[in-house]
């Protein structure tokens, strides 16, 4: 079963990790590895957005490309702040994280009142850098 078809519960399930010289009686629950899952679906998803290009997602006819793009903003502030280690927030002090939240947030309760150009930008350029900066580190 690839990445994609599992659920986000699957995704995101704790991992048992050894830790320290007490190997394997000790275990702590690790969600690095499905979150680094999570930011390369992300990613594919973002490149996918935008190799379909501006004005098919500016295009008021057909807002699928404009909802999809808003929901993996929001899916990403999600992510960010519930599951991203703290320890790697912080090593990231370059990451616009409040910005990132005030968007999440416009695009989760007033999704109407959002620029789409704005968003555009977001999608094609901002959210894949910084998703690719994570998944560097």
């Amino acid at each position: 079963m690839n990445d994609q078809s599992r659920s986000p519960r699957e995704r995101f399930a704790p991992r048992p990790r050894k830790t320290g010289a007490a190997g394997p009686s000790t275990k702590v629950m690790d969600r690095l590895p499905a979150v680094r899952d999570e930011l390369e679906h992300i990613l594919v998803s973002l490149d996918q957005i935008a190799n379909r290009g501006e004005a098919a997602f500016l295009d008021p006819e057909d807002e699928i490309l404009y909802l999809a793009g808003s929901h993996l903003i929001v899916n990403f502030d999600d992510l960010a702040q519930n599951r991203l280690p703290q320890e790697l927030r912080n090593s990231h002090p370059e990451i616009p994280w409040k910005r990132i939240t005030r968007t999440r947030n416009i695009l989760a309760h007033d999704y109407l009142a959002a620029d789409r150009e704005i968003v555009w930008v977001a999608v094609s350029k901002e959210l894949p850098e910084l998703v690719r900066l994570l998944l560097a580190t």
